[in-house]
């Protein structure tokens, strides 16, 4: 009779294996690059594994990203997203975004912001709390 050791342990490590496909936990990363002359560049990358697409999107309460995206494809592991907006639009301080569907996973999302003016915000988004207010311009750095 085999020890119980050998017997639980190859379950354990299949069972890992699978809960380790089953939960993605690379992070999303969100950037938002605001230029000189207005325009904004919005760039998104979300995880993937094979055809599977994390279910989480990013959403703007100007709703900039409810339309198609200029760019989109895919690298071994991201899908990549871009949205060009171009003036006039709704600035870019004091909007929301925030991550639809992150609070059904457990990954982060990182976001890193360039103002036109040279400061730089950057956050992490969690499940526990999907969003964040873009804060509208003052002195000093916002990282």
């Amino acid at each position: 009779m085999k020890p119980l050791f050998q017997l639980v342990l190859p379950a354990f490590v299949l069972l890992l294996s699978i809960s380790v496909h089953a939960h993605e936990v690379r992070p999303a990363y969100m950037e938002i690059t605001e230029q000189k002359d207005g325009s904004v560049e919005v760039r998104w990358r979300q995880p993937i594994a094979g055809e599977y697409t994390l279910a989480i999107d990013p959403v703007l309460s100007s709703g900039w990203l409810d339309t198609e995206p200029q760019q989109r494809y895919t690298t071994a592991n991201s899908l990549i997203k871009v949205w060009e907006i171009q003036p006039p639009h709704l600035p870019l301080a004091g909007q929301t975004l925030w991550i639809r569907g992150l609070d059904r996973t457990i990954t982060d999302t990182l976001v890193r912001i360039s103002f036109a003016d040279g400061r730089v915000l950057s956050r992490i988004i969690k499940a526990t709390h999907a969003d964040i207010q873009i804060p509208a311009a003052h002195k000093g750095s916002l990282s």
